[in-house]
């Protein structure tokens, strides 16, 4: 009704994914070029991830920096800025792919380190006034160092939880969180604790709809 769907852009969703669902795109895309570099070495497979995630981070600096033209704008901003599969999905399930063959020794004082690392670069850019929306390259190793220190531990926590009602929420939550965002200006700490609140029990009871539609039809 408000012309924000187009031909155009439901193309670009079949490649790009749509709203918060991009990543399901970004997985299928950069699983098809995992297959290409699945003889590739340990090392050869690091530098080529590294490599295009630091080509994404360059793009996006100079898309915020305002360094692009008008037409390099249209372009960046058509192939999903740095969530696109190239330079988002395939990297990222390139470095999973060799993540367990990767030594790592003292992690907790790499986690440090590079948690340190992420401090001082969110500073750095509050103080240039960048507001980047994606990559920060700090998080990279840290995020690999996290997941490489949990996997050694021995969980001790025991609970489980419904995977249906998981990925029932996660699919449902983009809608009451687009529609609250419109009607209810966020004016206040307690407005977005209300918020919050409200997009919980929406989701929540939309769920419970799609999941008696599921036991039908069997969508999800």
């Amino acid at each position: 009704k408000n012309n924000s769907f187009s031909t155009q852009k439901l193309i670009l969703s079949i490649f790009y994914g749509f709203g918060h669902l991009w990543y399901l795109n970004a997985l299928i895309l950069g699983l098809i070029l995992i297959y290409f570099t699945r003889k590739y070495n340990i090392t050869l497979k690091l530098i080529l991830a590294i490599s295009l995630i630091i080509i994404g981070y360059i793009l996006q600096q100079l898309y915020i920096l305002k360094l692009f033209t008008e037409n390099q704008v249209s372009i960046y901003t058509m192939i999903g800025t740095s969530k696109n599969f190239l330079f988002y999905g395939f990297p990222y399930i390139l470095i999973g792919t060799i993540i367990e063959q990767l030594k790592c020794s003292n992690l907790k004082l790499k986690i440090l380190f590079f948690l340190s690392c992420n401090f001082l670069e969110t500073i750095i850019y509050q103080k240039l006034n960048i507001n980047l929306p994606n990559i920060y390259i700090s998080t990279i190793p840290l995020s690999i160092f996290i997941f490489k220190y949990i996997i050694t531990q021995e969980s001790k926590i025991k609970f489980s939880l419904n995977p249906k009602m998981l990925l029932g929420a996660y699919l449902i939550h983009f809608y009451p969180v687009y529609y609250m965002v419109t009607l209810i200006p966020a004016n206040t700490f307690f407005v977005t604790l209300l918020k919050m609140f409200l997009v919980l029990i929406i989701t929540l009871i939309l769920f419970s709809i799609l999941n008696i539609i599921d036991k039908k039809l069997k969508i999800l």
